[in-house]
């Protein structure tokens, strides 16, 4: 507290609190930096999180990190997975454990049918270039009567008060090859593999299939 120049004492903000506000900003830039990270990595997609579900939270636990003096955590947690990232990107130490997750099985002569995985939509309804991918892989199989039927799961969210389906894009990209349009099944709305894997069950025994081939990314 100081007497200014017309005798009013005033009451001065105290460097400290300024000094945490200071902190709590490089604590959300730090919460940021690791969601940036984290979706570099991929870690996100293994749990069916979107982009940017979590840069928010992120943000707001590192600034309450910092806040109350625990800036070293998610400046930590930062470096690390900054040191990770590094290793994946510029050495081969990644390489032999990734591969051994790879699952690629041989085709057989012939299938029931042929079932495309989902793998994300955008917010205008078109695929992720991962799905586009698979659905290309499908149409693949489809074309070289490996299997008579394409499966293929339909993706649906509520954006800005509106239903977005992957329906639209998935029929036009299918709709290329001539005739695929009408070997196409879908399965339903799913929202993770374990619904694709029910909905998959479902039609197969709901139409004898005893085989199916199953599209997916190679880490997946």
């Amino acid at each position: 507290m100081y007497v200014g120049r017309d005798g009013v004492a005033t009451t001065a903000a105290t460097p400290s609190v300024r000094h945490r506000i200071l902190l709590a900003a490089e604590g959300a830039a730090l919460g940021v930096a690791f969601w940036v990270l984290l979706l570099t990595l991929g870690v996100p997609w293994v749990f069916h999180i979107g982009g940017f579900d979590g840069l928010l939270p992120s943000a707001i636990i590192g600034a309450v990190l910092a806040w109350a003096g625990w800036r070293a955590v998610p400046m930590a947690i930062v470096g690390l997975l900054s040191l990770v990232l590094i290793v994946v990107a510029y050495t081969p130490i990644i390489v032999a454990p990734a591969q051994a997750f790879i699952r690629d099985d041989p085709l057989p002569a012939k299938a029931d049918a042929i079932m495309v995985l989902s793998a994300g939509l955008n917010d205008d309804g078109t695929i992720s270039p991962e799905a586009t991918d698979r659905l290309i892989k499908g149409l693949e199989l489809l074309n070289r009567g490996v299997a008579p039927l394409l499966v293929v799961s339909r993706e649906s969210y509520l954006v800005d008060g509106k239903i977005v389906t992957s329906r639209q894009d998935q029929e036009r990209i299918v709709s290329l090859s001539p005739g695929a349009l009408s070997k196409l099944v879908v399965a339903g709305v799913t929202h993770s593999t374990h619904d694709e894997a029910v909905r998959a069950g479902a039609l197969s025994r709901s139409r004898g299939w005893t085989r199916i081939i199953v599209v997916t990314s190679p880490m997946h």
